[in-house]
């Protein structure tokens, strides 16, 4: 087979306005048109259609993923020279068989529907606590004062991580996603390769001082699971354990902060969960298949391919977009309407699908269920700031800011 570099029939940059704000007019097109493409840009093949990102998602022998999901590649010499001492690429997104099923047992083993269901009231206290700080302010900006502070506690208490430290893991992580979702220039880079190192020395530390303090803290549980093969070295359970914190907040954080824009943008939504709070966790999967918080996680082909029709050469970079293949006509009625009543007949790609779906997707969809909840019952007829809502720029998709109002009840 003879790869050939075929060019999109559309533009394709989702990191500027208007693709930045609503890429769905876009991936359509492309869908149709361009299901398969090269985009240089990117320095990757680019597809579209469900059944194409089904089949690769589930193909870890043509598309790899060890390498390939946590660094751009390419990375400017001067980035690489930060990241060699101390960067490792632990996260179990990026691994393949068999190395990635030694991972994924440890990661089952503490994201079980026990220790969900255990975890469950004190995300809700968190969540009425973060509510009591602002609901009689009339005003909130949900994502750093909501949607952040909720996941990040919480994953804090997951770890068993000081709450004094929420604010530089949290610098650390958007470091770290920015180095791996957006464009950059080298100065920015360096720095955040810089940022990365520091959190991976953190966690290092944390990784160590469990030996001798251990608890029941996922750290503690990780480091004591068995697993088959060789014993990882700590820098490897750092790694590990620092990118799912990563993951963890940014795609959760990305989550509230969509659905409740999504829902405010159609006040009858809203009102629904407000009148029938049963449907919520619907509701969840409707906003993670219409607006995913991660848009694409990359592969690399390991020999020469066909995908829809196009071949792609062996050694390249491949990038499945899950928010394009959410909207498939082909698998979803009316895939740009929010539906709460859509069966679970077609799953979303919002978590992955295969041996990579998300094991942290249970924790993501409590938080969310939780979250929707407890403001969906609380907050006085909300609404949106008449304001523009930015988001972040990068495959991580969410808003940047998000500002909601309620009329605040006068005393009395």
């Amino acid at each position: 087979m003879t790869a050939t570099l075929v060019p999109p029939a559309v533009t394709f940059n989702p990191f500027v306005s208007p693709q930045l704000d609503d890429p769905y007019p876009t991936l359509a097109a492309l869908r149709e048109q361009s299901p398969v493409f090269f985009s240089e840009m990117l320095g990757a093949w680019v597809v579209t259609r469900y059944d194409d990102i089904s089949a690769m998602l589930r193909d870890t022998t043509r598309f790899s993923s060890q390498g390939a999901a946590v660094m751009p590649p390419n990375l400017p010499a001067s980035v690489q020279a930060i990241l060699a001492d101390d960067y490792r690429e632990g996260p179990l997104v990026n691994s393949d068989p068999p190395e990635h099923e030694r991972w994924r047992a440890a990661f089952n083993k503490f994201f079980s529907p026990r220790r969900m269901a255990e975890l469950a009231p004190r995300i809700r206290a968190i969540t009425e606590e973060l509510v009591d700080g602002f609901i009689s302010k009339g005003r909130v900006e949900v994502m750093r004062e909501f949607a952040y502070p909720l996941t990040m506690r919480v994953l804090l208490d997951l770890m068993g991580l000081p709450a004094g430290d929420m604010e530089r893991v949290k610098a650390w992580c958007d470091q770290w996603t920015m180095l791996i979702f957006a464009p950059l220039t080298t100065e920015q880079q360096e720095a955040c390769a810089r940022a990365v190192c520091d959190y991976q020395r953190y966690m290092l530390a944390v990784v160590k001082e469990r030996y001798t303090q251990p608890g029941d803290d996922f750290v503690s549980v990780f480091i004591q699971t068995p697993m088959a093969g060789e014993r990882p070295d700590d820098r490897e359970y750092a790694s590990q354990a620092a990118g799912a914190i990563l993951a963890g907040n940014e795609s959760t954080t990305c989550l509230i902060g969509s659905a409740v824009h999504i829902l405010l943008k159609q006040p009858d939504h809203w009102a629904m969960l407000c009148a029938q709070p049963t449907i919520i966790p619907k509701a969840v999967e409707e906003i993670v298949r219409l607006d995913p918080p991660f848009m694409a996680l990359s592969r690399t082909a390991t020999t020469d391919t066909e995908v829809g029709g196009v071949v792609i050469p062996a050694g390249a970079r491949v990038l499945p977009l899950f928010s394009a293949g959410n909207h498939d006509p082909a698998h979803f009625s009316a895939p740009e309407q929010c539906q709460f009543a859509r069966t679970s007949a077609n799953p979303h790609l919002g978590f992955g699908k295969g041996i990579h779906f998300c094991p942290g997707a249970p924790l993501a969809r409590l938080e969310a269920r939780i979250a929707l909840e407890v403001l969906t019952s609380r907050l006085p007829a909300p609404r949106l700031a008449d304001q523009p809502v930015p988001y972040i720029p990068g495959f991580l998709r969410g808003p940047l800011e998000l500002v909601v109002e309620w009329e605040v009840p006068s005393a009395g």
